[in-house]
């Protein structure tokens, strides 16, 4: 309250904090009734909390809803179910009913609309920072106006500016450690495997090199155009994540969610039900009863993934970097440790020539996201090889084209091709490939591939592995689209294409 007894910095002060509290009014109306007409933002954004709301109305509708949701996990913040929740809160209850109850916010869920969240939300914590700055005495109250016009970033940066004028002859400390410390505790937590992560299914020699799918790390997998991503991240990480019953969130681009449940009713039916069926034969139609009764028994193994929500599958109707982050982040916040992106592509918004700056920006924003000091959860991405890699027998980083940065924070770079039909026995580039046999498996027994052409192989190359080797020699494994077959049968050394 202004006062007299005040000096005239202190009443600038409370001029300025009643101002920036009015203007964060209409920013916390919207952010609160968007929340309650979709209230599975709550989960996207939970980060979101009670102490960004400056006006009391809006403290207990944002409240509410939140305990509702996200403690209570119910789906809805209809009128009924938050009264039946009121019952049981008094205080809140009265808070309620003074500002209006449900009429105040249904009228505001009225005229609010759902996609400007992003932009109430900076609002909101752009005034929550300049009531914080005042009240730590920064100079916000002489020019509150013109901050008032300003992005939060552009906040940021003129005060940083200042800072970094003020600092710039002064030496800052660095935390430092003692490389003894916890060295006793690191041998145990390695003696226990707890540095092995999620192994890949049916992938020995692959797991051997990377260590399986850590969380907090970004995993990349690059083919050509059509080449088999799809079906090598379904391969590979869908029975992995049933056998250890975990959670994984695919969210794809560029696919309908019914390509991953033909990937699974081929993998059930095949690999677990000892069937035989072709991916042609379900598009074809018109089964007979066998394959029927086959197909209805792998969707009943299905089914029983539906309750732990094993599976969760997101399609993007256009892609945004932004708008994946916050499905991780929602799914993350429910318990879920693996997530993909199917295929990792441009945003939508992304303007300008330089989009290799780009989406080597999108990439160090999930990873951001994910890695141990985030959500700490495990992120597979999907992507395109460049055209030129269709010419190269050999595949590395260069493979990927202009956008091969976007590897600089990934923690494990997998490229695939399909071997070529000169690359058999006997042809004229024929690959030499090994296999270890023994009584210790250190015996090397060298094979070359079959020239059946109803046998197809994979060439998997080790691009960039923090966890073991990288570029040394490349995985060959038997594989068949159509009924979902995948089994290394050893490995081969291609030499760099000169």
């Amino acid at each position: 309250m202004v006062s007299q007894k005040n000096t005239l910095w202190e009443n600038e002060c409370l001029k300025a904090k009643k101002k920036i509290s009015e203007n964060s009014l209409a920013s916390e109306a919207n952010v609160c009734a968007i929340l309650w007409k979709e209230p599975d933002l709550y989960d996207m954004y939970e980060s979101l909390a009670l102490d960004d709301f400056q006006n009391n109305c809006w403290k207990v509708f944002f409240e509410i809803g939140r305990q509702i949701i996200s403690d209570e996990k119910k789906h809805t913040l209809d009128e009924l179910t938050v009264s039946f929740y009121l019952t049981k809160h008094d205080k809140l209850k009265e808070k309620y009913e003074e500002y209006g109850g449900f009429n105040t916010i249904s009228q505001a869920m009225e005229y609010v609309n759902t996609s400007n969240i992003d932009g109430y939300i900076k609002d909101l914590y752009k005034f929550k920072t300049l009531k914080t700055m005042l009240f730590l005495g920064f100079p916000v109250a002489k020019n509150l106006s013109k901050y008032m016009d300003m992005t939060l970033e552009q906040i940021y940066q003129t005060f940083e500016a200042i800072l970094n004028h003020t600092f710039a002859n002064a030496q800052i400390s660095t935390p430092t450690y003692n490389v003894a410390d916890g060295i006793f505790d690191l041998i145990e937590s390695l003696n226990k495997g707890q540095h092995f992560g999620l192994p890949l299914d049916s992938s020995t020699l692959l797991n051997e090199q990377i260590a399986g799918i850590q969380k907090g790390h970004i995993y990349m997998l690059g083919m050509s155009s059509g080449g088999g991503k799809s079906f090598l991240m379904c391969r590979w990480l869908l029975p992995s994540i049933i056998k250890a019953n975990e959670k994984i969130c695919i969210i794809l681009n560029e696919e309908d969610y019914t390509r991953v449940q033909t990937e699974l009713l081929i993998y059930f039916a095949n690999n677990v039900l000892g069937g035989n069926i072709h991916k042609i034969t379900l598009r074809n139609g018109n089964f007979d009863d066998k394959t029927k009764d086959l197909l209805y028994r792998a969707a009943e193994e299905i089914q029983k993934l539906k309750e732990n929500h094993t599976i969760t599958i997101i399609c993007l109707e256009s892609y945004n970097v932004d708008t994946a982050i916050k499905h991780i982040k929602k799914y993350a916040s429910l318990g879920c440790s693996y997530f993909v992106l199917d295929t990792l592509k441009l945003s939508n918004n992304s303007i300008g020539e330089n989009s290799w700056l780009s989406l080597q920006t999108d990439v160090v924003k999930l990873y951001d996201i994910i890695k141990p000091a985030g959500k700490n959860v495990a992120l597979f991405l999907t992507m395109q090889l460049g055209k030129q890699s269709l010419n190269q027998r050999y595949l590395n980083s260069f493979s990927i084209g202009v956008s091969k940065n976007v590897v600089d924070v990934a923690s494990c770079c997998l490229l695939a091709r399909m071997v070529l039909p000169d690359e058999r026995e006997n042809q004229r580039n024929s690959i030499k490939c090994f296999r270890r046999e023994g009584k210790n498996g250190l015996t090397e027994i060298p094979f070359t591939l079959d020239t059946d052409a109803r046998k197809n192989y994979l060439l998997i190359f080790i691009a960039k592995n923090r966890f073991g080797y990288a570029n040394s020699y490349q995985i060959v494994a038997e594989v068949d689209f159509s009924t979902n077959y995948y089994k290394e049968i050893g490995y081969a050394k291609v030499l760099p294409d000169f």
